[in-house]
């Protein structure tokens, strides 16, 4: 059963996504265990009295495991769109053309959203114990 099989005929027509729900799970569970390893490290650092400006290093873990987590929920590959492709559980195909627009801005969207994210919690991390 593909993405579209929850959609209604509308919305399929208007959503462009560039990865299937097979796909959408990889980068989910690859994002939280990003995260997970994150905050652990962070808790080490915290546990073992290190330097807070040593925290800010954990920005691009941060920043890895939040692609991660909004790659899945926005659909969204931004390697695979870089590349001009998609992946819909049945392997790598190049993305329509009419769609690439679209599918750009969900991209340029994970990438907002996860710096915003990353951000946060880096400085967020820095206000802690």
């Amino acid at each position: 059963m593909g993405y579209a099989a929850w959609m209604t005929t509308s919305e399929a027509a208007t959503v462009c996504i560039n990865i299937g729900p097979a796909e959408r799970r990889k980068r989910l569970v690859l994002g939280v265990g990003e995260l997970a390893f994150t905050l652990a490290l962070l808790t080490f650092f915290i546990a073992t009295d290190r330097s807070r400006a040593l925290r800010l290093v954990l920005f691009l873990p941060w920043l890895f495991g939040a692609i991660g987590v909004f790659q899945a929920l926005e659909s969204t590959c931004v390697a695979l769109v870089a590349r001009n492709q998609r992946n819909l559980d049945s392997g790598v195909e190049p993305m329509p053309e009419a769609e690439r627009d679209a599918i750009r801005r969900r991209a340029r969207k994970v990438y907002v959203e996860s710096v915003a994210a990353a951000a946060l919690v880096t400085l967020a991390s820095l206000l802690l114990p």
